[in-house]
């Protein structure tokens, strides 16, 4: 008999939590200058700023909720992975 409950073992759902999420891996903004702003030595500039995994939607308390796994008894189970990293990369194209 154990005295904790049925709560605390391991075929017990007390822990199962959802892990549904939306994810923007990628999305990019960009301006291209019109032709009489440009200049006279540049036919085109543009200007963007692109971001890597900016927004992860959910309501999973662990760092990421794209746990996955690598093994038959540990896929599914979250061992703390390290969250995908975000970036943001600013940049210019010149066409002259």
């Amino acid at each position: 008999n154990n005295s904790l409950g049925r709560n605390v073992r391991a075929t017990s759902d007390y822990w199962l939590e959802d892990g549904t999420y939306f994810r923007i891996r990628n999305i990019t903004f960009g301006y291209t200058l019109p032709m009489n702003l440009v200049g006279k030595y540049v036919n085109r500039a543009r200007f963007y700023v692109t971001a890597t995994n900016p927004f992860t939607f959910t309501k999973y308390q662990g760092y990421d909720p794209e746990v996955g796994g690598d093994g038959l008894y540990s896929r599914g189970v979250d061992v703390s992975n390290y969250p995908m990293a975000r970036r943001l990369v600013f940049g210019a194209q010149f066409s002259f």
